[in-house]
């Protein structure tokens, strides 16, 4: 009987952990007026433009100078791509709902279980060329588990500039960030500041 009233004033204790987490809006002592406390960028923001995905719930910097084109495509993906002012894509952000990714060979669980520096060679369905993607290593970019990877073609074309970019999970979707290898260290700037919405 002693184990029975320990088991239940455990549950008890979990349920009403699990609801105040839950529904802190129900057990709240304060106003039911919602506040919103605004992130200051850590980076200055004389160099950089911020983004911001309210849909994705998520924004980071990039340089000024850039402009911002979106496109969707349905069923939870789209694109973004930062181009300098003659049309060059300098910096491209792809989303898309992990489980789409798992089905189309983007599957964000298969590439953090890889070991780091293992590649492996990806081919995209009906597509011409396939992909050579090395995972370089697990990391965190603010709260979120990401990875960084190197691409090239497979084989690799002479004089190839490889992509560099990171795979971050962020909920049910992956947020992929990528730019030519030469971009690397405004990328790594980039996702000093990536934050949650």
């Amino acid at each position: 009987m002693l184990l029975f009233s320990i088991t239940l004033v455990f549950v008890g204790a979990l349920a009403s952990v699990f609801l105040r987490t839950t529904f802190p809006q129900i057990f709240s002592d304060e106003s039911s007026t919602p506040t919103k406390t605004e992130m200051q960028p850590t980076i200055a923001s004389d160099r950089w433009d911020f983004y911001r995905d309210e849909s994705n719930k998520f924004s980071l910097p990039y340089p000024k100078g850039l402009t911002v084109e979106k496109s969707t495509y349905g069923v939870g993906v789209n694109s973004i791509e930062l181009q300098d002012r003659t049309g060059t894509v300098k910096y491209r952000i792809l989303i898309f709902p992990k489980r789409l990714g798992a089905l189309i060979g983007q599957d964000f669980a298969a590439y953090k279980a890889m070991a780091p520096q293992t590649a492996t060679v990806i081919s995209e369905v009906n597509a011409q060329e396939a992909q050579r993607f090395v995972k370089i290593r697990d990391r965190l970019v603010g709260q979120y588990e990401a990875i960084d990877f190197l691409s090239t073609a497979s084989p690799p074309e002479p004089n190839e500039i490889p992509e560099v970019g990171t795979y971050i999970e962020v909920g049910e979707n992956v947020v992929v960030i990528s730019t030519a290898e030469e971009n690397k260290e405004t990328l790594e700037a980039m996702l000093t500041d990536f934050r949650s919405l």
